[in-house]
């Protein structure tokens, strides 16, 4: 099994993801067996997976070891299990003990989106969140308001992932521990990158052959680096390697990061020739490079063109994500340099704010 690995596929769906999924889409049609692996987790992955046709060709840790299955419990049995106490008052399914609201459901297109409980004092002690109706994770407050642990639940309900937190600077929650049961054996992560490795060398015990792939680095070198299973590994990049966007310039923070880690990789694969090559020749650089294409234009699309009489003079448009990696600012502050000495030149940017 050929593994690409990334963070998360989101409705807004990054490049590299979008490169993953026709990549797979290439190894499927070759009858290559291949998967995305998402080392993070969040609720509404599945429904996304499901709007790009890629359900039964992803893989992630939590996902798997909760083992949901397809049935669905209806709403309305739901909401009759949490609000079953009997001192509760119940209006409009919200809970209610003396005037205070105790239980509050939220629901999101007709199913449970989350459950609050709060104290007698009203602050919150606990949230329950669900998929597909069925109880997914529970986080768990102090006083203050600060997440303090995060639970997890498999399809039996019985808890097989926790989070523990504690306070860090400015009381914000700090990961400390992370416990995970699995073939009844329980099992401690100090961070995510551990956890991480842990479930790749999970699926390396169980498919020696597999090759890893890497598409961000930045999720995936550190597990690549604390994984204890030998394994077949290659570093995709999808962007210039250096800050200046020269061969010998100033590596980025993760592409240092993948200089020190050569000893466990057997190659990085790059888009163009020339970068492969570039790479190459750096001093640092001691394995393989290759070149992939990240995706191709046919001979018909190569071959056509816009004739400049029907283009809008001196318009200029990006489009990439509103982050700073992407340098957006460089951009913006080359047009007004040059809309100082030609008025009619305009950016137009197309993009979406990426913060989670």
């Amino acid at each position: 099994m050929h593994y690409f690995i990334t963070s998360r596929i989101d409705s807004l769906t990054s490049a590299i993801e979008l490169a993953e999924i026709k990549r797979l889409k290439l190894f499927k049609k070759l009858n290559i067996p291949a998967k995305i692996v998402t080392l993070d987790y969040f609720r509404y992955q599945c429904k996304i997976w499901k709007e790009l046709g890629i359900s039964n060709d992803v893989i992630n840790p939590i996902e798997y070891f909760q083992k949901f299955d397809t049935s669905k419990d209806s709403t309305h049995d739901v909401l009759k299990k949490v609000l079953n106490d009997k001192k509760l008052t119940i209006r409009e399914n919200q809970g209610f003990i003396d005037q205070k609201l105790r239980v509050q459901t939220t629901e999101y297109q007709g199913e449970i989106d989350y459950v609050t409980y709060l104290d007698r004092w009203g602050f919150t002690d606990r949230r329950d969140f669900y998929v597909n109706n069925h109880l997914s994770y529970s986080e768990y407050f102090d006083d203050g308001g600060k997440l303090i642990t995060r639970t997890y639940y498999n399809s039996q309900g019985d808890t097989f992932l926790t989070y523990h937190y504690r306070g860090g600077n400015g009381n914000t929650p700090v990961l400390t521990l992370i416990q995970l049961k699995s073939s009844n054996c329980w099992y401690q992560f100090d961070t995510e990158a551990d956890f991480g490795a842990y479930f790749l060398d999970y699926l390396i015990k169980r498919d020696p052959e597999a090759v890893l792939y890497s598409d961000r680095e930045d999720y995936v070198l550190k597990p690549f680096e604390l994984m204890t299973e030998p394994a077949v590994k290659f570093v995709v990049l999808h962007s210039a390697f250096t800050k200046n966007a020269q061969p010998q310039g100033e590596p980025f923070p993760y592409i240092k990061q993948l200089f020190e880690l050569q000893s466990k990789i057997n190659g990085i694969i790059c888009a163009t020739r020339q970068e492969a090559m570039d790479l190459k020749n750096r001093p640092e650089v001691h394995v393989p490079c290759y070149s992939i294409p990240v995706s191709y234009l046919t001979a018909d699309l190569l071959a056509q063109s816009s004739p400049f009489e029907n283009r809008i003079p001196g318009q200029i448009i990006a489009i990439a994500r509103l982050t700073p990696v992407k340098q957006l600012d460089q951009l913006i502050n080359s047009v007004i340099f040059t809309h100082q000495k030609l008025p009619f030149v305009d950016l137009k940017i197309y993009g979406y704010n990426d913060d989670w």
